[in-house]
């Protein structure tokens, strides 16, 4: 089979889970589907970054994603496993803003007393 022809196939298997997915969503009350808001957030993105690498991927990859049952969820999965720095990233930007407005008020307040 030809590369791009996988590569087709490959697009449409990803869009039916992806489908699925949304139709296993759409069952829930709206409490379940907030509760889930960050897995149907990532598995959207991890379905519309495939997209853009399945041009990039060779054919034997292809070949065998093709085949793997539940990519996305399994991506999704492995994804969950590995150590985020997201949140330690926002706690520390958080802590440089905080000392930003902490420095500013300081500097605020000596210019009063100096007046």
């Amino acid at each position: 089979m030809l590369r791009e022809d996988l590569e087709v196939l490959f697009c449409f298997k990803i869009g039916k889970e992806l489908e699925q997915f949304k139709g296993e969503i759409e069952k829930m009350d709206l409490d379940e589907i907030l509760a889930r808001a960050y897995q149907v957030d990532a598995i959207i993105t991890i379905y519309e970054l495939l997209l853009e690498m399945s041009r990039q991927l060779g054919k034997e990859i292809l070949e065998t994603v093709i085949l793997y049952p539940n990519l996305l969820a399994f991506l999704y999965e492995e994804w969950m496993k590995e150590e985020d720095s997201h949140m330690q990233e926002l706690q520390e930007s958080l802590c440089r803003s905080l000392g930003e407005i902490q420095n500013d008020q300081a500097g605020d307040k000596k210019e009063d007393h100096a007046a």
